[in-house]
């Protein structure tokens, strides 16, 4: 099967199982705004867009073009989480999901690796990257940034500089109510938009 075909039948498996679903309540739940004039205003890693209510079509404003299939399974999969998230818990490594720990080496090279060769040790270009999304200091590392997914859903950068005996070394991770709310899998879309959104010229 086919990227595209696997990723088609996703969105359709997560939108059967919205279908029951009130979106306007679930909306509160998940710290969204409510429903105007047929959308729900949404920011999705920094970026504005919009989910159609009629047709459930996620909708980037600026080129009001559909969004990318994995940005689309990510928001219709947050849709459907039917547990409350704190808006602030426990941080856990992607190693702490299910699977984790087997996925452990490809998660890595495909999102922390890159970052960590791109920045080395200059954490100037690393802060000023970072105003590509929404995101908010916090004291971990020599930099760490808590960066807005959607909703009440969040990731956390920790970044430690290297010195003449230790590369430097970084860690993506999530509040503990991840493993609750959403499958590992996108687990690895967040981290792959994140650390390749930061090193894209």
């Amino acid at each position: 099967m086919s990227k595209h075909i696997a990723q088609q039948e996703a969105v359709q498996l997560a939108l059967d199982a919205l279908k029951k679903v009130d979106i306007q309540a679930r909306c509160a739940r998940l710290g969204l705004p409510q429903p105007r004039d047929g959308a729900i205003p949404v920011r999705l890693f920094g970026e504005k867009m919009h989910f159609r209510t009629g047709d459930r079509r996620l909708i980037v404003e600026l080129s009001g073009e559909p969004a990318s299939p994995r940005d689309t399974i990510l928001f219709l999969h947050y849709l459907q989480c039917e547990v409350p998230i704190p808006e602030k818990g426990e941080l856990i490594s992607f190693r702490d999901l299910p699977g984790g720990m087997f996925y452990w080496g490809p998660f890595r090279s495909r999102s922390i690796l890159p970052l960590l060769c791109y920045f080395g040790n200059d954490l100037d270009k690393l802060r000023a990257r970072m105003d590509r999304f929404d995101w908010q200091p916090l004291e971990a590392g020599d930099f760490a940034a808590r960066i807005h997914v959607a909703g009440l859903l969040y990731a956390t950068l920790v970044y430690h500089l290297g010195d003449e005996e230790f590369p430097p070394a970084a860690d993506l991770l999530f509040d503990a109510i991840f493993k609750h709310v959403l499958p590992t899998e996108d687990a690895t879309v967040i981290a792959g938009r994140i650390c390749l959104g930061l090193i894209s010229e």
